[in-house]
């Protein structure tokens, strides 16, 4: 079996284009055609949003948009997370991409696609970069959405309540204080809990 590659990286754009393939024993000659086209350009994402900013532990992600390409057509369009709070600056690189579904225009010119997963992130923010693949291979530069992840759920740390420069203790696990008395309450919050 014979391999040939052809570089076609300087041939311009365009689907006009024949392969004539010609195979002689000395005796007969055999001719094959076979058309193709040529696709430098890359597709472009011309919307991409998602439908929530803020997920909690059982998160379901979902997204979705348009893309367009000149030539072959859009085969995929995919999507990662990427941690923001982070000190390797290489750590984007090593998150998997994911693909989404193109609901309408599969190996078209314009194409709506969604996304969905469920999330299995750490809390924190990130970075969610899609970007468009074409039939030729050609990749459209990433889009960005930002959202965060809180699964953990708010905690107050200690308290304590003081009237009159004195701590009141709970009896039986009630605090007790006369009406009409100023109280002072000192919360320690963990985590993020904000409120």
């Amino acid at each position: 079996e014979n391999k040939f590659e052809w570089d076609t990286t300087k041939l311009p754009e365009g689907n006009n284009y024949e392969l004539k393939l010609e195979a002689s024993d000395g005796l007969a000659t055999s001719t094959l055609r076979a058309p193709f086209s040529i696709d430098h350009s890359p597709p472009r994402l011309v919307e991409f949003n998602i439908q929530q900013s803020i997920y909690g532990k059982e998160g379901i992600f979902e997204g979705g948009g348009q893309a367009t390409d000149s030539a072959s057509g859009i085969e995929f369009v995919e999507y990662r997370f990427e941690p923001i709070d982070t000190t390797d600056p290489n750590n984007s690189s090593q998150t998997p991409w994911y693909k989404g579904s193109i609901s309408r225009g599969f190996l078209g010119k314009n194409a709506s696609f969604s996304m969905k997963s469920k999330l299995s992130l750490s809390d924190g923010k990130y970075r969610v970069a899609a970007r468009a693949v074409d039939a030729a291979g050609n990749v459209s530069s990433e889009q960005f959405q930002t959202m965060s992840v809180d699964a953990t759920p708010p905690r107050v740390g200690s308290f304590e309540i003081v009237s009159g420069g004195m701590k009141l203790l709970p009896e039986d696990g009630v605090w007790n204080a006369l009406a009409g008395v100023k109280l002072s309450l000192t919360l320690s919050l963990e985590h993020d809990t904000k409120e």
